[in-house]
Parts: C-alpha cells; sequence; structure tokens
C-alpha cells in the first residue's frame, strides 16, 4: 500500500468536478481528481450525446474566464435566440427573444460530453492536478486531515476532500450527511431525434397534463435533443413503444412547429427527484453538483447550479489559501455554505411549484396558469426579468 499526501482531493470527474479542478489548477494547491472512469480525452465522435446542457450566461463566463470556452466552440456548440413556451390545457404561450433584450443569445445548448472533453483536456496540461482512475472504498476523519482509502488498496491524505459524485453520493453517505428526498413521481426520457422543419434556433417547451416535453436545437438546423419529463406511468408505455411509434407520439404534440419526427438514437430515461443535503459542509468535507442537490429539470438549471457551487468553493478555497489558513477547517468553509444553500434551495422551490402549477388539472389553477402565461408575454419587463433569472448569474464571475 502506498500513501499520498493531496492538499485537496476531488471524487467524481464529471462536469462539476472537473471545474472545480480548472479553478483551482492555478492556486498552488496539489489536487487529487479521483473517478473509476477513464480520464483521458478522447476524440469527439460524429454522433450526437443524448445528455445535453442548457447553459447559462453566468457558466459561459465561468468558462471564458477557465479559457475553457474557445475548446468547447471547436467541438460543438448550439447557441439558442429564442424559446417558445406553451401550455397544452390552454394554448396560452410565452415566447422570449435574445434581440428583444439586446442580446446574441439566450444561452447554449452543450453536449455534455463536449463539455467533459474540454475540461480534461485543459487539466491535461497542469502539474498540480493529477488524474487517478480508482474509486472510493472508505474515509477517515482526523482532526487535521481525511484518510482516503481507495479500492486500489492504496491510500490519500487530504485537507479537504471534495464530493462531486453525483446523486448517489458516496462521500456524502461516508461523511453521514443526511439528505431531503422527495420523489417527483416523474421519468425523464432523453433522445436525439431529426426534425422535418428548421429548429430555428429555437428552444421549444410544451407543458403536458403528463408532463412536460423539450426540444432542444443542436448544431444541425434539423436535429434536437428532447426531454420528455412525464408520469412514470406514461414514461414506461412510451418506453415499450417501437422507434417509429415514439416518433408518432413526439408528432402528435410538436408537428405544427417541427413536422414529422425521426428517432436517432437509442432512448435513455431515469427517474426523477428532489435532493437536498443538510449540510453541504461537515469538517474537511465540501459536497458539490448533484451530490448536494437535484431538482426537476424544467428549467435546464441543474448543472449551472453546480457550476456555480464549483466556482464558489473554489473562490473560498483560494482566499483561505491565500491568508495562509487550513482550507478544511470548518470554520473557513461556512461561508461556500452561505452562498450557495440559500440560491439552491430557492431554485429547487420554485421548480416544484412551476411542477405542481402546471402539472395540475384543476379548473382554476388550468385558468390561472393560462392567464399567467398571456400576461408575461405581454410585458416585456415581466419576460427580462424572468430571462435574467434562469441564466442564475450575472455576466462577470468574480474569482477572488
Amino acid at each position: 500500500m502506498t500513501v499520498s499526501h493531496y492538499d485537496l482531493v476531488i471524487i467524481g470527474g464529471g462536469i462539476v468536478g472537473l471545474t472545480l479542478a480548472n479553478r483551482l489548477a492555478n492556486a498552488n494547491l496539489q489536487i487529487a481528481v479521483l473517478d473509476q472512469q477513464n480520464l483521458q480525452p478522447t476524440p469527439l465522435i460524429e454522433a450526437y450525446d443524448v445528455r445535453v446542457s442548457a447553459l447559462s450566461w453566468g457558466s459561459q463566463v465561468l468558462f471564458q474566464n477557465l479559457a475553457i470556452w474557445p475548446d468547447i466552440e471547436a467541438m460543438r456548440l448550439s447557441p439558442y435566440t429564442k424559446m417558445y413556451v406553451w401550455d397544452a390545457s390552454t394554448d396560452a404561450h410565452i415566447e422570449f427573444n435574445a434581440r428583444e433584450m439586446a442580446e446574441t443569445n439566450l444561452g447554449h445548448i452543450i453536449e455534455n460530453k463536449v463539455i467533459h472533453q474540454a475540461l480534461l483536456q485543459k487539466l491535461t496540461h497542469s502539474s498540480q492536478v493529477h488524474l487517478i482512475n480508482t474509486a472510493l472504498e472508505e474515509i477517515n476523519i482526523e482532526p487535521d486531515r481525511v484518510e482516503v482509502k481507495l479500492t486500489n488498496g492504496n491510500m490519500l491524505t487530504t485537507k479537504l476532500l471534495v464530493g462531486a459524485d453525483g446523486i448517489n453520493s458516496k462521500v456524502r453517505e461516508l461523511a453521514g450527511i443526511a439528505v431531503d428526498y422527495q420523489a417527483y413521481g416523474h421519468t425523464a426520457i432523453v433522445a436525439t431525434v431529426r426534425c422535418e422543419k428548421a429548429h430555428q434556433q429555437t428552444a421549444w417547451q410544451c407543458f403536458l397534463p403528463e408532463g412536460i416535453l423539450a426540444f432542444l436545437p443542436l448544431t444541425d438546423l434539423h436535429t434536437c435533443s428532447i426531454v420528455w419529463s412525464c408520469d412514470t406511468s406514461v414514461a414506461e408505455r412510451l418506453l415499450k413503444l417501437d422507434e417509429s411509434a415514439f416518433a408518432i407520439a413526439l408528432e402528435d404534440i410538436f408537428a405544427k412547429h417541427l413536422g414529422k419526427i425521426e428517432l436517432l438514437s437509442k432512448r435513455l430515461s431515469f427517474p426523477l427527484a428532489m435532493r437536498h443535503a443538510r449540510h453541504y459542509v461537515v469538517p474537511r468535507i465540501a459536497l458539490v453538483g448533484d451530490a448536494a442537490h437535484t431538482l426537476h429539470p424544467l428549467a435546464g438549471q441543474g448543472l449551472n447550479l453546480g457550476l456555480a457551487d464549483a466556482d464558489k468553493l473554489a473562490q473560498v478555497i483560494i482566499e483561505t489559501n491565500q491568508r495562509q489558513r487550513d482550507i478544511g477547517w470548518l470554520v473557513n468553509l461556512r461561508a461556500y455554505e452561505r452562498w450557495r444553500k440559500k440560491e439552491n434551495l430557492s431554485m429547487i422551490l420554485a421548480m416544484q411549484g412551476f411542477k405542481n402549477l402546471f402539472g395540475s388539472s384543476l379548473p382554476p389553477l388550468v385558468w390561472l396558469r393560462g392567464q399567467a402565461l398571456r400576461l408575461i408575454n405581454k410585458t416585456p419587463s415581466l419576460k427580462h426579468f424572468f430571462v435574467r433569472r434562469a441564466n442564475l448569474q450575472q455576466r462577470t464571475s468574480d474569482h477572488g
């Protein structure tokens, strides 16, 4: 058994964990990123990744500051300039247009693998970040360090252990951090489709009695990524359909906007639930991204919240290290929790409210949401408010 010491160990080499590592790559800290999946860059294949994310302006600024955005642009990304949202029960709708807000776009739809590759490529040039293909087995928290036992038999010690290891976070479990949990009763189906009509760089979203269906524009003008979040019983029925029948089900809802639909990929599905860690930090442990919180994807904000976590935790670590204080002390980590927990909880509750409002078939609520959509669509100031709120962060990013 070998024992190695790092100032910081990040468990999880996904987008949020790698963003944190990039953010700290020049902070005079020795960092290890652990993941049992391959952490070496691989060539981008032609087929689109089924999993995509809607990146906000704030997330774009973060990647620009990390000099990662040019690498993303060199691969694939799709700006969207309009959003068209409607309620199938009332035919009320809202249309957002970047031009009306003096912006070039409302955000970007980017494949998760593109973001991941760009982050990995940048880290291959870092002498301070070490990528290790192994998994966490046990931890032992001491007053001055965390001892991290690995599945390969080796051990690491570190001042601070960060859990960026997703919804079933082992770091969170081993640290004994409780989670508030609520199943949404929805399952999300994701796939890539080809549309007869061009998507016009528009993000389309329809609220249905049994869920929400979104078409997100990709680089090819006739190709979209779909996210269909619906009652689990409905999802099970949809997943049993063959490709042709599933495409017809999509057409029934979107045909007047996008015409005939062809399925280009396999369908993936996953259950949806709210999770919120009661603590983001405990002595020598911090949680970021899905390890700390998950929410309904109806507004596409999950990854943006996780990236904001990584940004703010990095800022706290950098400032603490510059003051020559211990980055693992709880008193120094509290600022991160104060910054992020309130913001994340606010978004979780907002998404819960939207889901309840648009998922209800009660006539008064159906009438109310129809009136609300019509009012917002006629009021430019309200449109501006919702777009700015959805983008979460300011156009600048304070790196401390």
